[in-house]
């Protein structure tokens, strides 16, 4: 036990990943967070830093605290397609001993290559969704890159089999694979089961950013064919990004809102920081997240965090059969997967929870103690950094 200590203890990781951090991802500072919790030492490389105030407590190699001439020279040279790395990696980590290298999705980690091959340190990517789903169908010079990428990196992460099946299918080795559940903070999410009844206000939120693998229209119009039945209050936190993409998401959301008459019981909070989403959350009965896979072939790849975390806690959730939803969600909550954009089967499911609230709860505390067995942060993270410690060198007896 003493030498696996020094072994995280003297552990040197570098996380990759563009921009540092969009709130969407707080699920990748958590575990950054943890590892360092753990003992490891954490590196961020990153091309620009955002919300600082709320992500900024970690190590950070920002391209954009450097020269704008420098920078302009740095990304000029990926851009012409003259290198794919980033020069500026290399010569900010080449004396410091470090013992591996961990991406943050697929592009960033062929991106990677010639950085792990020039540090001479294994090479973990991580997969996450549109990486694995969208990209290789959108642009066919991806199937040449991941075949270099798979060739090349020791390790590839995703949330569940169903993307684990979807990397073998685009060629990974399957011995190269694993399968690594996101942790998600249960300390400080506590158990609160909610309270309703017959005749009661139905509180529901939806929160998502507005992109068509969110599934948002399709929650809407379910709600819509319930209004008469039910008095609803909906509550949306989320916004369009500037992708033209999810400005027409929004577009779409608005129109259905109007179409179905929820508008006037709609409120719609736009992007909003953890505090306010988890606040909202307890005051709310039912959290909607219908995932579907969008006519892009973009898709969540995994499962949404955000589902599990509704879920412990003592939230219940609807959703659907994409991706690895059903995977994360187990048993209990399977009655509320709905097959994708299938409207009828989301009513009837809603039907199904408001005339039996009782067997719904018991449902979610059955989930919560799926959450604290399979999904606890501290659990998958520790995995995690068996992982680490294998691919390095650094085994259970700190050598």
């Amino acid at each position: 036990m003493a030498g696996y200590m020094e072994a995280k203890q003297s552990l040197r990781v570098v996380h990759n990943y563009p921009v540092w951090l969009p709130k969407t991802m707080t699920w990748l500072h958590n575990q950054v967070v943890e590892l360092e919790r753990l003992g490891v030492n954490n590196t961020i490389l990153c091309e620009r830093v955002e919300n600082q105030d709320l992500f900024g407590d970690v190590n950070l190699i920002a391209l954009s605290k450097v020269s704008r001439i420098r920078r302009v020279w740095e990304l000029g040279l990926r851009k012409t397609g003259f290198r794919n790395h980033l020069e500026f990696y290399l010569r900010a980590l080449k004396n410091s001993n470090v013992d591996l290298l961990h991406s943050h999705f697929g592009p960033v980690g062929w991106a990677n290559l010639v950085l792990a091959r020039r540090l001479g340190i294994p090479h973990v990517v991580t997969f996450y969704g549109s990486d694995v789903n969208m990209l290789p169908k959108q642009d066919h010079r991806w199937k040449r890159r991941y075949s270099s990428l798979f060739n090349s990196a020791n390790l590839f992460l995703c949330e569940g089999p169903h993307m684990a099946k979807m990397l073998v299918q685009q060629g990974c080795p399957k011995d190269k694979i694993k399968v690594h559940h996101f942790g998600i903070d249960l300390d400080n999410i506590p158990y609160r089961p909610r309270q309703w009844k017959p005749g009661d206000i139905l509180k529901v939120l939806l929160a998502a950013t507005f992109r068509e693998k969110k599934g948002l229209i399709y929650a809407i119009e379910s709600l819509g064919r319930i209004q008469s039945k039910i008095p609803l209050e909906i509550t949306i936190i989320g916004e369009a990004t500037q992708e033209p993409r999810s400005i027409e998401e929004r577009r779409s959301i608005i129109l259905t809102l109007n179409k179905t008459g929820l508008m006037e019981k709609t409120r719609l909070l736009g992007f909003q920081p953890q505090e306010i989403l988890w606040k909202e959350a307890f005051e709310h009965h039912l959290f909607f997240s219908p995932s579907v896979t969008a006519t892009d072939g973009d898709t969540e790849g995994g499962a949404p965090v955000c589902l599990m975390e509704m879920i412990a806690s003592g939230m219940p959730v609807v959703s659907t059969t994409h991706c690895d939803i059903p995977f994360v969600l187990g048993d209990e909550m399977n009655p509320y997967l709905a097959p994708e954009k299938d409207v009828d089967k989301l009513v009837n499911i809603l039907n199904d929870i408001i005339s039996g609230w009782p067997a719904v709860i018991n449902r979610v505390e059955a989930s919560r103690r799926r959450m604290e067995l399979n999904f606890n942060l501290k659990i998958r993270t520790s995995h995690l950094l068996d992982e680490y410690l294998s691919l390095s060198g650094k085994d259970n007896n700190g050598q």
